[in-house]
């Protein structure tokens, strides 16, 4: 639906100033007064050792936040917090998950019953992997080791 189309993840960082400084996600309503999720805080590079909802927020903290982009737009400005610079954030596909898990176990059990060399049974997961779009392919473009191909082509004789 349209809706869900407009719901993004931002990150934003409390200032000094901001009026939401000593205040929880409960005492903010942010889910009941701005449809806002509070999915994670970090505070000085860490995760807080207490429940999301009853944190009270300082200076500093950084707040990843899922809702409509027009409302992040809305809070920023009732509560002075900063957005971070803007980022792709990518949420793992869960069937795509499962299709890379049976590819990597369907490849060592291949190469543990010894029905293929781990060289090859291997090979073909990651060729499966590539055909399958579990990775995309620039992500494997880039992860290929060139000097390495290179050195071993020219080792052939």
């Amino acid at each position: 639906s349209d809706r869900d189309e407009d719901i993004v993840l931002r990150e934003f960082a409390v200032l000094p100033g901001s009026t939401i400084v000593g205040q929880s996600a409960t005492d903010l309503r942010l889910r009941t007064r701005y449809g806002l999720n509070l999915l994670a805080v970090s505070r000085e590079g860490h995760p807080p050792r207490t429940r999301l909802r009853t944190l009270k927020l300082k200076p500093g903290d950084l707040l990843m936040l899922q809702g409509p982009a027009e409302i992040m737009a809305d809070f920023m400005n009732e509560t002075g917090c900063a957005p971070l610079g803007e980022r792709e954030l990518h949420l793992p596909n869960a069937r795509m998950a499962i299709i890379a898990s049976a590819l990597l176990l369907g490849s060592i059990g291949v190469a543990t019953f010894g029905l293929l060399p781990a060289s090859v049974a291997f090979t073909l997961g990651v060729l499966g992997s590539m055909l399958l779009r579990t990775v995309p392919p620039g992500q494997v473009y880039k992860a290929i080791d060139w000097p390495v191909i290179v050195l071993l082509g020219s080792l052939i004789p």
